[in-house]
């Protein structure tokens, strides 16, 4: 039997976006936000999450099986793009999230900080 991991998602996987399809068979836990410990940068399409800023993230937690945390994986790029980080929650158990690499950032020429550290505003304040 497969033990159930805690996710949190603060991009496109959420609700009501691009790839939350990505999430079926996932249970919703709650909405949750990061200690002001992270950077929430906007590449474009999606976002990317890295340690060592001071901005606390906006996102949800889900419940997934190791089959669907595999796929997950596999849709983030991890361990190429992505890295997969147990992070401490502020309204919640401490979760897994996908945070980008620092020299795969990088990379990304179009890439800017997001201040309201919420994916859903993008042009949001703090």
């Amino acid at each position: 039997m497969n033990s159930p991991v805690t996710i949190f998602v603060y991009g496109t996987l959420m609700r009501h976006q691009s790839n939350h399809p990505m999430l079926d068979g996932a249970t919703f836990v709650s909405p949750a936000r990061t200690a002001p410990e992270f950077t929430l940068w906007h590449l474009g399409e999606y976002p990317a999450m890295t340690s060592g800023g001071h901005t606390a993230i906006r996102g949800e937690v889900y419940s997934v099986d190791a089959d669907l945390l595999a796929r997950l994986d596999h849709f983030e790029g991890v361990p190429t793009l992505y890295e997969r980080v147990l992070v401490d929650l502020v309204d919640a158990a401490p979760a897994f999230a996908y945070l980008m690499k620092a020299d795969t950032l990088q990379g990304r020429p179009r890439r800017r900080p997001l201040d309201s550290g919420d994916w859903r505003r993008p042009h949001g304040g703090s």
